[in-house]
């Protein structure tokens, strides 16, 4: 007869790390030791193929006056750009200049131009959305504390969709993530070791929000049952103080999770130093077709229609409105905040020639009315 035996291992191996565990079937016991497996480069490819050689700098040149004119005097500022930025990161810019007359070619300033462009919205973004992690945090924490004043509360398997095999694996899985997090703090984080120390392990959720990454708040956050969303929604949705700054975005409790995973995804991006323009984002917010939103949304060439909303929604103009509408439920002062990121991108935007704002950012045109958050109550 079959026997089945049982262990439990930690939550990460490191590759080739060894860890010992003892198996049971609650008759015998089995001692193993399991390896972490690693993985190796070059990648497994069925293709045939051989290292990409290396270009020099005189090659550079060659490739990118393909697409933009360099002159002389350009090649020095050209030298300095690839030596900060590297050519594999800057050289894509010059497929993305766009022109509607093949016979007209971009300047080194525009290519130049295109480049700060993005470096504006990365470094932007990667600044602005840490004020949209920390009003995630402390709203949420805030709405547990009043629907139960326990400290503990985000333990508290109530509050979280419970009934399915699935939630509950989902659940568990998610503050089994958290507790590692925490773990990892305990030796360093002068808060977690008093917490430890004077109370027990028992974390307060204010302690423990503050550890979690914005990705794992987000995870525990989507386990969350309706009531305690809606109750979130409320609180920052109906409680802003500039009440007459409109969303633009129908949006309800459900559309949370999503709209803060946008921000974490749009943080990623930025902070990894992706390249932002021409980009299309993973994330996924719930604006559906019937949203008013697309009624405000002018663009000559959009249509509206499940095709042209699906392909919107990874735009990162999507994105920056799902950052408007957290912005428009803060203060007058986060608001300014905002504006003037607005505004400094109207600048960019307008010393920037050979740009697709529809096309390889999703803006339409009238992108910065939707983006200026209005203040007048």
């Amino acid at each position: 007869m079959k026997s089945e035996f049982h262990a439990y291992i930690q939550n990460e191996i490191e590759p080739f790390e060894d860890v010992d565990i003892d198996l049971s079937n609650g008759i015998n016991k089995i001692h193993a030791r399991v390896t972490g497996k690693s993985n190796s480069l070059p990648l497994r490819s069925e293709g045939i193929g051989k290292p990409k050689p290396v270009a020099s700098f005189d090659e550079m040149i060659s490739s990118l006056e393909k697409r933009i004119k360099i002159r002389e005097k350009d090649k020095c500022r050209l030298q300095i750009l690839i030596r900060e930025n590297s050519y594999y990161r800057i050289s894509y810019f010059a497929k993305l200049l766009f022109t509607e007359k093949p016979s007209i070619r971009p300047s080194f300033d525009n290519f130049y131009a295109l480049i700060k462009l993005d470096s504006y919205i990365r470094t932007s973004v990667s600044r602005l959305t840490p004020t949209i992690e920390m009003f995630a945090k402390s709203t949420l924490a805030h709405v547990l504390l009043t629907i139960k004043k326990d400290s503990d509360v985000y333990l508290d398997k109530t509050i979280y969709k419970y009934n399915s095999t699935s939630d509950k694996k989902k659940l568990n899985r998610s503050l089994s993530v958290c507790a590692t997090s925490i773990q990892r703090e305990k030796s360093h984080n002068e808060s977690i070791k008093h917490y430890v120390s004077f109370h027990s392990g028992h974390i307060p959720i204010w302690a423990f929000f503050d550890v979690l990454t914005f990705g794992e708040f987000n995870m525990l956050s989507t386990r969350l049952e309706k009531t305690c969303l809606g109750e979130w929604f409320k609180y920052i949705v109906d409680n802003r103080p500039m009440t007459k700054s409109l969303l633009y975005i129908d949006a309800h409790a459900k559309s949370l999770p999503s709209f803060f995973q946008t921000v974490q995804l749009l943080r990623n991006a930025s902070a990894h130093n992706s390249r932002i323009y021409g980009k299309r984002f993973v994330y996924n917010p719930s604006i559906k077709l019937e949203n008013s939103y697309w009624t405000f949304y002018e663009r000559k060439s959009f249509q509206l229609s499940i095709t042209e909303v699906s392909k919107q929604i990874h735009s990162l103009f999507t994105g920056l409105m799902i950052m408007r509408f957290f912005f428009a439920c803060m203060s007058e002062k986060k608001i300014e905040k905002w504006n003037k990121f607005v505004y400094k991108l109207k600048c960019h935007i307008s010393k920037t020639k050979f740009v697709n704002l529809g096309g390889y950012l999703g803006f339409p045109d009238n992108w910065f009315t939707l983006l200026n958050i209005e203040t007048k109550n």
